[in-house]
């Protein structure tokens, strides 16, 4: 589908492992991307798509642009519907893959309305629709991280492809028992109710961990609030290295985080930043540790200044 002579766009902090796992296709070469806290930064997308942009001989695309918009790992950015749809408008006008990694989509917070997907936003009945974006969702996020087993949505012209690939067809798919026992557990209305009890608990430590965030978090710091998914992106003060204040704050309180470094695409980036998830421990586990954070932050903050 890409060419492997190609290019391989990137939100410049994302999700690690797909990270690490581009890094294995030797021969794309990888190119970062500014966020804003809206999504995307558009004019450096635009000019690092149109200074390397080039006719593949024997493939469809010449690059991908992979993000996370709703909800990003590690940022909790929601990208807002004017970058959604100047990301289609530029993969069209300069013919690349956009694939969304829609694994938080339902994991909405706020009282306000969440707008559209990225996807919808390729709408087929535009005169210039091809079809230039795919979401690939997974149930390991909404109903237990072991299953292992998601879905793509994709345009009609690359079904074919998708359907040929020798990885589909020597098993039927990527995970047929735990399919068919996801694909009951719908059908039997088994998995909604546990949904929604997952929901309900997400969204009441996303708001506790805000709270705490809010009332004390050193005012040298800054965050923005998420409205859904999993995860908050803390940017400390630039005298503060992250990795140092892990060290630190793993000493003085047994409380751990990844350090925003592990995120960035570029050696030396993310090191005033680092992400909290509020996935794994019960409310008030959650509640505690971050207040305790916050407590050690502002510790280690007076330490650095008076060195």
């Amino acid at each position: 589908m890409i060419d492997f002579n190609g290019y391989l766009f990137v939100d410049e902090y994302t999700y690690m492992i797909a990270l690490d796992s581009m890094k294995h296709f030797t021969s794309l070469t990888i190119v970062p991307l500014k966020l804003n806290d809206d999504g995307v930064d558009l004019n450096d997308l635009e000019v690092k798509v149109k200074e390397r942009r080039f006719k593949s001989q024997n493939k469809e695309f010449w690059a991908i642009y992979y993000t996370i918009p709703t909800y990003h790992n590690p940022t909790g950015i929601l990208f807002s519907p004017t970058v959604c749809r100047g990301i289609v408008a530029l993969s069209r006008k300069y013919d690349f893959l956009v694939v969304c990694d829609d694994v938080y989509n339902i994991l909405h917070y706020d009282n306000k309305p969440q707008h559209s997907r990225l996807m919808s936003y390729d709408t087929r009945t535009d005169a210039d629709y091809v079809g230039h974006v795919i979401s690939n969702g997974s149930f390991s996020k909404i109903i237990g991280p072991g299953v292992r087993v998601g879905w793509l949505e994709v345009p009609p012209r690359l079904k074919p492809q998708l359907r040929h690939s020798g990885i589909i067809n020597s098993g039927g798919c990527f995970n047929n028992y735990t399919a068919g026992i996801v694909g009951s557990l719908f059908e039997l209305q088994l998995a909604q109710p546990h949904i929604a009890r997952l929901y309900a608990a997400y969204k009441e430590r996303m708001l506790a961990a805000i709270a705490v965030l809010k009332s004390e978090l050193p005012n040298t710091c800054r965050f923005v609030t998420p409205s859904g998914g999993y995860f908050i992106w803390i940017r400390l003060p630039d005298q503060v290295k992250a990795s140092e204040f892990l060290e630190y704050c793993f000493e003085h309180e047994k409380i751990t985080f990844i350090v925003g470094s592990r995120f960035a695409v570029e050696e030396g980036k993310g090191q005033q930043f680092f992400r909290i998830s509020i996935a794994f421990h019960k409310k008030e586990k959650l509640v505690d540790g971050i207040s305790r954070l916050c407590l050690a932050l502002k510790a280690f903050i007076k330490s650095v200044k008076h060195t």
